[in-house]
């Protein structure tokens, strides 16, 4: 004889009534599925109230454009062998339905600002390489091994003295007197 298995529904009931979590009898299946994974919270009556917000989809615009367009400054250097004589990265260019940027190029060894969106592209590529390995009976080989591209030195934001000092030589060596 079989014993008769239990339904999802009847699980997330068991589950719920051990967890000690308080509901309606007549909560809907997914209302139950979140309250046990912890998604809902129960009110002060211990009923459980799934609220609807209101996303004003501008202001996620927004802030998701500055927060991916963030200056952070690095030093990047290549490990890439078949980029040992380039001097810049190759162009880097974002673009979607919310943020498009133009495209631009990092030089290496040097401090550069570079936007989130594109460090984060940059942290996420690989290169392959090869490495000599003895194989099982002791011979030499050549096997293929991914390494990540680039070397990225995350450095601290400037000071507000360092910004001065940067000011000030730039205006020099662009020979402008401007204020």
């Amino acid at each position: 004889m079989s014993e008769k298995t239990q339904t999802e529904r009847e699980l997330l009931m068991e589950r719920a009534d051990l967890m000690g979590l308080e509901y309606k009898r007549n909560i809907p299946t997914d209302k139950l599925r979140k309250l046990v994974e912890g998604e809902l919270t129960p009110n002060e009556d211990n009923t459980v109230k799934v609220e609807k917000t209101k996303v004003d989809v501008n202001q996620v615009r927004v802030d998701f454009r500055k927060e991916q367009t963030a200056l952070t400054r690095i030093i990047l250097t290549c490990n890439d062998p078949q980029m040992k004589d380039w001097e810049t990265t190759p162009y880097l260019h974002v673009s979607n339905s919310i943020l498009s940027l133009p495209r631009i190029t990092v030089p290496f060894g040097v401090e550069w600002h570079v936007p989130k969106i594109y460090l984060d592209m940059l942290k996420n590529q690989n290169c392959t390489i090869t490495v000599k390995s003895k194989n099982e009976q002791g011979r030499p080989i050549t096997v293929p091994k991914e390494i990540k591209k680039y070397n990225i030195q995350e450095l601290p934001p400037l000071t507000p003295d360092e910004l001065a000092e940067l000011k000030q030589s730039q205006l020099m060596r662009d020979g402008v007197a401007k204020a």
